[in-house]
């Protein structure tokens, strides 16, 4: 044995000194390593390697090194878990809130929380003033809480309305005396209440259900009470004879919005939304004010006075019918896509009606009423192909109406407020999945005997400043900067599509998958190659170590390649099994970590060298990139905030008369065009 080589085992060695034994031992095996190369040891130079690990021995305590990793690990915890925390409560709240309106609506169970106060303690405290709680708790039956609604302001006309929709059909009327003289004194002229309560005994007479759903229900043909009906149709005729029509739905909507703090994201958007569909007078919701029973009942009737030969009943049924939805249409009461749906069949059914009862004028009437209403309808669908078609948020794609003249810009923001969204979502997973890295690399740093981790510590600083240099260029920064252009610079990372596109969901998915196998592929790779690079004297070579490199390269090409999934041509079924091809690729990349991971579990102890320092040296990286991926998480908080208060449609704040200002413009443009149509009828 050389005296360098002497001088370098005593260096290596040295933190080993208060146990010679272990020591020794040490020595030995490391001069097993050196002889087992093939090169005479007078061949071997280690001075500068000797020179670094005698140089090391005035730097700080290891102590420091391992209580900087435990905090920075410790804070990074704290870190994900308040914000894993403050992301499931918000999409427990929003979930719930979607809940509590089903529940109200439609009946069933209110989510796993129902007796807990969770909800509702959150809404008391954020929107105490809320018109509408919608609290199982405090208001077990539909109606109590607008009960109680109506004694706290009992002059308030859309409170009434909202009350007398939730009113059940086993009710002895629709209105008490003292509503209905609450109305005749505030709101005489108005043709809405009584065509609200011709709904309610319709559904009365026909057995439905609770009133303000009733259009939900199945009625039977025939009616349980012929007088009632008569009495319906009666009230219908009075209400044509009324000059106006004034919903107050909508104030509702608005007020149960605007008594809590204006939404700034996403997820806020979805529970305000909740509780805004707790107004029952607005229909069933969202992009359907108004909509109901009408079209079913007024088909029935029709047919009844068809059979009977009726035709002077059809046509004052006929001129009613024009007449009310005359005044709706002007007071933009009917302005959404299932209104013009209802509109255009029940003109048919007239003209149809007509022509059989042989008045050939008012059947052409009806029948070209109904064909201009065709054409007001179809005009507002995004159909395949056109470009919002592939751009429209997920919030876009609850109403299939948009507005006529939306452009691809005004729809920019909030496509990319909810893929900051999403991409948050996935980057709390990626960081769980980076300290399973963190965890691994620990466990394998330090669960080693006293020999291997004390000449692991010793031969640690060989690892210089320029190797980690490399990691955090070549491991750290270029899968970010890779996965960056990508999916940023190119059309290849669906940016410009929206998230309720098909393929850009699975595909930004799985391109956000391969990115992070790319990350701890190449912090493997690189730092293995580092240390074979400062230990090759020590035996450190493995005979696969390029299949790493192989791997690093299938994920790159991958990550791109998904993005052309669009591009291909081929139905649903080829595209599909192109990304079934990615998803392959992505898991050799798996696959490849899992067994690099199982060799290094399973080593025998002597040789465990490698694999330990390997480790050790991987462990503050690991920790370094779950840092820079809650990082990117608050990025994207920010970045979803900034989008959100540039987007003038989806947020409910943007709202003035509907739930937001994409329902609103959709609405009125519909409204215009149907007031045209009633006003050429006039």
């Amino acid at each position: 044995m050389t005296p360098e080589l002497e001088r370098f085992f005593d260096a290596a060695t040295r933190p080993l000194e208060g146990n010679p034994e272990a020591r020794e031992e040490v020595r030995a095996e490391l001069m097993g390593r050196v002889s087992h190369q093939g090169v005479p040891l007078e061949l071997i130079d280690v001075g500068e390697e000797t020179a670094v690990l005698e140089k090391a021995t005035s730097r700080p305590s290891p102590w420091f090194r391992r209580v900087a990793m435990l905090v920075g690990l410790v804070v990074c915890l704290i870190l994900w878990g308040a914000g894993v925390t403050l992301e499931s409560l918000a999409a427990t709240r929003a979930m719930l809130a979607q809940q509590l309106s089903f529940h109200y609506r439609w009946g069933g169970s209110y989510g796993t929380t129902q007796s807990n106060d969770f909800l509702p303690a959150w809404q008391r405290r954020v929107a105490p003033d809320v018109p509408l709680t919608g609290d199982p708790a405090r208001f077990p039956k539909v109606d109590d809480e607008t009960r109680a609604l109506r004694e706290r302001f009992p002059e308030d006309l859309a409170v009434l309305q909202e009350h007398l929709a939730r009113r059940t059909n086993e009710a002895d009327d629709y209105m008490t005396g003292e509503e209905r003289a609450l109305v005749e004194r505030l709101d005489p002229d108005n043709a809405m209440w009584l065509v609200k309560e011709s709904e309610w005994m319709r559904g009365k007479a026909y057995g439905r259900g609770t009133g303000g759903l009733s259009y939900m229900a199945r009625s039977t043909s025939v009616p349980v009470d012929a007088d009632v009906l008569a009495e319906a149709w009666d009230l219908y005729q009075q209400a044509a004879a009324k000059t106006t029509y004034r919903d107050y739905s909508p104030t509702m909507v608005r007020r149960e919005i605007e008594s809590f703090p204006p939404d700034q994201r996403f997820m806020q958007s979805l529970l305000l939304s909740g509780y805004a569909d707790l107004v029952f007078s607005a229909g069933e919701g969202r992009m359907g004010f108004s909509f109901s029973s009408m079209t079913d009942d007024f088909e029935k009737q029709v047919s009844t006075l068809v059979k009977d030969g009726d035709l002077e009943g059809l046509t004052k049924l006929g001129e009613a019918w024009e007449r009310i939805n005359r005044l709706q249409v002007h007071s933009g009461s009917r302005s959404s896509g299932m209104d013009v749906s209802s509109l255009q069949r029940e003109s048919r059914q007239l003209a149809d009606a007509f022509l059989s009862l042989n008045d050939m004028e008012s059947s052409g009437h009806y029948e070209g009423l109904a064909t201009v209403l065709s054409m007001v309808e179809t005009k507002r669908y995004v159909t395949s192909g056109d470009p919002l078609d592939e751009l429209m948020p997920i919030r876009g794609e609850m109403g299939y109406l948009v507005p006529r003249e939306l452009t691809v810009d005004e729809v920019k923001p909030g496509r990319m407020a909810e893929r900051a969204y999403f991409d948050r979502m996935l980057t709390w997973f990626g960081a769980f999945l980076l300290f399973l890295v963190v965890l691994a690399c620990g466990f394998e740093a330090y669960r080693r005997s006293f020999p291997v981790k004390g000449m692991a510590r010793g031969l640690m600083p060989l690892f210089s400043w320029r190797d980690q240099a490399w990691v955090a260029g070549l491991g750290v920064a270029a899968p970010w900067l890779y996965w960056w252009g990508v999916t940023r610079m190119t059309p290849l990372g669906f940016r410009k599509i929206g998230m309720a596109d098909e393929w850009a969901g699975l595909g930004w998915m799985l391109q956000a998958a391969i990115a992070l196998l790319l990350l701890v592929v190449m912090l493997v790779q690189t730092v293995q190659w580092r240390w074979v690079k400062r230990g090759a004297f020590l035996g450190f070579r493995g005979r696969v170590d390029w299949l790493g490199w192989v791997v690093a390269g299938m994920l790159a090409l991958g990550l791109p390649l998904v993005g052309v999934v669009r591009e291909l041509a081929g139905g649903d079924d080829e595209k599909g099994m192109f990304l079934l091809g990615m998803v392959g690729l992505a898991l050799v990349g798996l696959l490849w970590l899992l067994w690099v991971g199982g060799m290094n579990l399973f080593t025998p102890r002597h040789s465990a060298l490698r694999a330990n320092l390997v480790s050790r040296s991987l462990l503050p990286w690991s920790i370094v990139s779950v840092a820079l991926m809650l990082l990117c998480a608050g990025v994207l908080l920010q970045a979803e905030k900034t989008w959100y208060s540039r987007d003038t449609l989806f947020p409910l704040s943007t709202g003035v008369s509907r739930i937001n200002g994409f329902e609103e413009r959709a609405m009125e443009e519909i409204q215009a065009s149907l007031q045209e149509v009633w006003q050429v009828e006039e």
